[in-house]
């Protein structure tokens, strides 16, 4: 007997670098705040939680300093790719007595069940916080079958 198979998206590939080390990667500038398309030279991999939820999974990837344009959330096949690209928040007419957020580039690809409706995925960035939406597909999802009697006709008695 098999086990069966969870629809928990499976990271993949985990970047170089430490995630813990801003000093290691370069600034934001100006011509960076473009949507990031590609992966840098070096990226940081964002804390992620993931949690079900009776209609789907929902993950959610810690971005602090991420704006909607420096996010990118790409789909191929089963694997979703998630990219971004923070900036420093200490604005640059004050100066930091401490700053403890990483900013940089970030990366992370899950590998994902056929259990996830992928016409439905749902994506919202709030105060830092990347939330994805994986719903189940119809098929998926938990449902009762109805049994016939020998007649063939309605549920059995």
């Amino acid at each position: 007997m098999s086990t069966p198979q969870r629809p928990i998206p499976v990271p993949i590939g985990r970047p170089q670098g430490d995630a813990a080390s801003p000093e290691a990667s370069a600034p934001a500038t100006e011509s960076s705040a473009a949507r990031p398309t590609a992966a840098p030279a070096f990226v940081q991999t964002p804390l992620i939680d993931i949690f079900e939820e009776p209609d789907g999974l929902v993950l959610l990837a810690d971005l602090p300093g991420a704006i909607e344009d420096s996010v990118a959330i790409e789909l191929e096949d089963n694997l979703l790719t998630l990219r971004a690209e923070t900036r420093r928040t200490v604005p640059e007419s004050a100066s930091a007595l401490l700053e403890e957020f990483p900013f940089g580039c970030y990366q992370r690809t899950f590998i994902l069940s056929d259990e996830v409706d992928r016409s439905r995925i749902s994506a919202e960035l709030k105060h830092g916080v990347l939330r994805i939406s994986l719903p189940k597909a119809e098929r998926a999802k938990p449902r009762r079958i109805e049994i016939k009697g020998l007649d063939g006709n309605g549920p059995a008695s």
